[in-house]
């Protein structure tokens, strides 16, 4: 588990503290691994009546780092979601729908998504 300090745009927050979980899921049943890192804040723990959590695939020149996707997880754990980020390399629609499904049911193994039903 990492944790770190961001600061915010917001009014209300300045500062918040996001915790990053680093999960490996495997879609396939090959062996291959894909390297995957859940977002959660102290929003995200003090909201267990939320049962959503937001997944996010990247892999199109990029890695899960990458971009905008850092900013884009801080904000929506801020807002009370766990967020999954996921990087993905093959642009094969039914790979990608066992790779969601690999991520998701390894972030779940988490203690901090157990409540997580979708």
């Amino acid at each position: 588990v990492r944790a770190r300090v961001v600061e915010l745009g917001s009014s209300r927050v300045s500062y918040m503290t996001i915790f990053e979980y680093e999960i490996e899921a495997e879609p396939d049943g090959r062996g291959t691994k894909l390297e995957g890192v859940v977002t959660i804040s102290e929003t995200t723990i003090d909201r267990k009546d939320n049962d959503l959590a937001v997944l996010l695939l990247h892999g199109a020149g990029g890695d899960l780092h990458g971009g905008h996707l850092d900013d884009t997880s801080d904000y929506l754990a801020w807002m009370g979601f766990p967020v999954v980020r996921v990087t993905m390399k093959s642009p094969a629609a039914l790979y990608r729908m066992r790779a969601a499904h690999a991520a998701m049911a390894a972030a779940k193994e988490l203690d901090a998504m157990k409540h997580v039903k979708r």
